[in-house]
């Protein structure tokens, strides 16, 4: 969990650890954004999954996919 006040570099500093574990071939990176800030879209490219929204569908796709991951 990364938490502060507005712009402390929250985003940042996730965006790094997403680039860290995005190297290690071991890692299987997904990302989840409810925000849709746009502060984390980089790591689309090298996510195995991508979650981006607040909405119900968004949320319901996020759920599923982490309850795939849980299975996993």
């Amino acid at each position: 969990v990364v938490a502060g006040a507005s712009g402390f570099g929250k985003s940042v500093t996730l965006r790094q650890l997403g680039v860290a574990c995005a190297l290690d071939p071991r890692v299987r990176l997904f990302v989840f954004d409810g925000k849709i800030s746009g502060d984390l879209a980089p790591l689309q490219k090298v996510a195995h999954g991508y979650y981006e929204g607040a909405e119900p569908d968004d949320v319901h796709e996020q759920l599923a996919a982490l309850q795939g991951i849980e299975q996993e």
